[in-house]
Protein backbone atom coordinates (compact mmCIF):
# COMPACT_ATOMS: atom_id res chain seq x y z
CA UNK A 1 0.00 0.00 0.00
CA UNK A 2 2.82 2.18 1.00
CA UNK A 3 4.62 1.88 -2.58
CA UNK A 4 1.67 2.53 -4.41
CA UNK A 5 0.85 5.93 -2.32
CA UNK A 6 4.69 6.64 -3.09
CA UNK A 7 4.61 5.90 -6.76
CA UNK A 8 0.98 7.98 -7.30
CA UNK A 9 2.84 11.17 -5.67
CA UNK A 10 5.80 10.91 -7.52
CA UNK A 11 3.79 10.49 -10.67
CA UNK A 12 1.98 13.52 -9.50
CA UNK A 13 5.01 15.19 -9.18
CA UNK A 14 6.41 14.29 -12.61
CA UNK A 15 2.93 15.26 -14.10
CA UNK A 16 2.49 18.75 -12.69
CA UNK A 17 5.88 19.83 -14.11
CA UNK A 18 6.63 20.72 -10.52
CA UNK A 19 9.89 18.66 -10.91
CA UNK A 20 11.08 19.63 -14.22
CA UNK A 21 13.53 22.60 -15.50
CA UNK A 22 13.64 23.70 -18.61
CA UNK A 23 17.10 24.91 -19.66
CA UNK A 24 17.68 28.27 -21.05
CA UNK A 25 18.93 28.06 -24.74
CA UNK A 26 22.45 29.24 -24.73
CA UNK A 27 23.99 31.91 -27.37
CA UNK A 28 27.46 32.37 -27.10
CA UNK A 29 28.53 36.37 -27.82
CA UNK A 30 31.58 36.52 -29.75
CA UNK A 31 33.92 39.80 -29.84
CA UNK A 32 37.26 40.60 -31.44
CA UNK A 33 37.50 38.19 -33.47
CA UNK A 34 40.47 37.70 -35.54
CA UNK A 35 42.14 34.65 -37.74
CA UNK A 36 45.35 35.21 -39.76
CA UNK A 37 48.98 34.51 -40.28
CA UNK A 38 51.76 36.61 -39.17
CA UNK A 39 53.50 37.67 -42.35
CA UNK A 40 56.80 36.41 -42.58
CA UNK A 41 56.53 34.07 -40.26
CA UNK A 42 55.42 30.25 -40.09
CA UNK A 43 52.83 31.30 -37.11
CA UNK A 44 49.06 32.21 -37.63
CA UNK A 45 47.04 32.87 -34.46
CA UNK A 46 43.51 32.80 -33.29
CA UNK A 47 41.73 35.38 -30.69
CA UNK A 48 37.97 36.25 -29.42
CA UNK A 49 36.50 36.61 -26.55
CA UNK A 50 33.23 34.59 -26.03
CA UNK A 51 30.26 35.42 -23.58
CA UNK A 52 27.74 32.81 -22.89
CA UNK A 53 24.22 34.02 -22.39
CA UNK A 54 24.15 32.23 -19.59
CA UNK A 55 27.03 34.07 -17.62
CA UNK A 56 25.59 36.46 -15.39
CA UNK A 57 25.47 39.84 -16.32
CA UNK A 58 28.66 41.86 -16.37
CA UNK A 59 30.03 39.09 -17.35
CA UNK A 60 33.83 39.35 -19.16
CA UNK A 61 33.46 36.03 -20.37
CA UNK A 62 36.40 34.03 -21.24
CA UNK A 63 39.04 34.70 -24.04
CA UNK A 64 40.39 32.30 -26.44
CA UNK A 65 43.33 32.03 -28.39
CA UNK A 66 46.34 30.34 -29.88
CA UNK A 67 48.99 30.94 -32.13
CA UNK A 68 49.64 27.54 -34.46
CA UNK A 69 51.67 27.08 -37.28
CA UNK A 70 50.95 27.89 -40.38
CA UNK A 71 52.78 29.35 -42.37
CA UNK A 72 50.82 30.93 -44.76
CA UNK A 73 47.26 30.38 -44.52
CA UNK A 74 45.38 29.33 -41.82
CA UNK A 75 45.35 26.05 -40.46
CA UNK A 76 42.80 23.78 -38.50
CA UNK A 77 42.71 23.28 -34.72
CA UNK A 78 41.34 20.38 -32.81
CA UNK A 79 39.02 21.26 -29.67
CA UNK A 80 41.28 23.21 -27.43
CA UNK A 81 40.44 24.91 -23.95
CA UNK A 82 39.99 28.73 -23.78
CA UNK A 83 41.87 30.42 -20.84
CA UNK A 84 38.61 29.78 -18.78
CA UNK A 85 38.66 26.08 -18.89
CA UNK A 86 34.79 26.32 -19.05
CA UNK A 87 34.86 26.83 -22.26
CA UNK A 88 36.44 25.45 -25.29
CA UNK A 89 36.74 25.93 -29.21
CA UNK A 90 37.49 24.01 -32.59
CA UNK A 91 38.52 25.32 -35.59
CA UNK A 92 38.28 23.23 -39.21
CA UNK A 93 38.48 25.05 -42.65
CA UNK A 94 36.79 23.82 -45.79
CA UNK A 95 36.53 25.78 -49.14
CA UNK A 96 38.57 28.90 -48.47
CA UNK A 97 36.63 30.09 -45.37
CA UNK A 98 36.56 28.43 -41.71
CA UNK A 99 34.45 27.04 -39.41
CA UNK A 100 34.73 27.89 -35.43
CA UNK A 101 32.78 25.94 -32.59
CA UNK A 102 32.38 26.65 -29.24
CA UNK A 103 30.86 24.26 -26.64
CA UNK A 104 30.93 24.55 -22.75
CA UNK A 105 28.96 21.24 -20.84
CA UNK A 106 26.02 21.75 -19.26
CA UNK A 107 26.27 18.65 -17.37
CA UNK A 108 28.02 15.43 -17.42
CA UNK A 109 25.93 14.13 -20.36
CA UNK A 110 25.29 16.93 -22.28
CA UNK A 111 27.12 20.12 -24.24
CA UNK A 112 26.23 23.24 -25.95
CA UNK A 113 27.87 23.55 -29.16
CA UNK A 114 27.10 26.40 -31.68
CA UNK A 115 29.17 26.97 -34.76
CA UNK A 116 29.51 29.91 -37.15
CA UNK A 117 30.90 29.80 -40.87
CA UNK A 118 33.46 32.26 -42.45
CA UNK A 119 32.95 32.18 -46.07
CA UNK A 120 36.38 32.55 -48.53
CA UNK A 121 35.24 35.59 -49.08
CA UNK A 122 35.66 37.01 -45.63
CA UNK A 123 39.30 36.09 -46.06
CA UNK A 124 41.88 37.75 -48.11
CA UNK A 125 45.58 37.24 -48.75
CA UNK A 126 48.41 39.61 -48.07
CA UNK A 127 51.16 39.47 -50.46
CA UNK A 128 54.67 40.28 -48.84
CA UNK A 129 56.84 39.45 -51.86
CA UNK A 130 58.46 36.17 -50.44
CA UNK A 131 55.49 35.06 -48.64
CA UNK A 132 52.07 35.20 -48.51
CA UNK A 133 49.47 35.54 -45.48
CA UNK A 134 45.94 34.56 -45.17
CA UNK A 135 43.79 37.44 -43.18
CA UNK A 136 40.25 37.02 -41.71
CA UNK A 137 38.59 40.19 -42.61
CA UNK A 138 34.93 39.64 -42.04
CA UNK A 139 32.60 41.23 -39.00
CA UNK A 140 34.70 40.71 -35.60
CA UNK A 141 31.69 40.77 -33.36
CA UNK A 142 28.69 37.46 -34.33
CA UNK A 143 26.80 35.79 -32.21
CA UNK A 144 26.65 32.21 -32.23
CA UNK A 145 23.21 29.52 -31.78
CA UNK A 146 24.16 26.88 -29.59
CA UNK A 147 22.16 23.57 -29.49
CA UNK A 148 22.60 20.63 -26.76
CA UNK A 149 24.70 17.61 -27.89
CA UNK A 150 24.71 14.69 -25.77
CA UNK A 151 27.87 12.98 -24.94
Amino acid sequence: MQINAMLGALFAVAASGAAIEAREAVVYNVSGFSANCIPHSVQCGYGFRVIPSTDAPGSEGAICGNLVNGPDYLPPLPLTSCFDPRLSYAVDIADGGLTLTITSAIDANTNATGTHTAPAAEFTIYNGGTTQSQIYVGPADFTIDAAEVAL
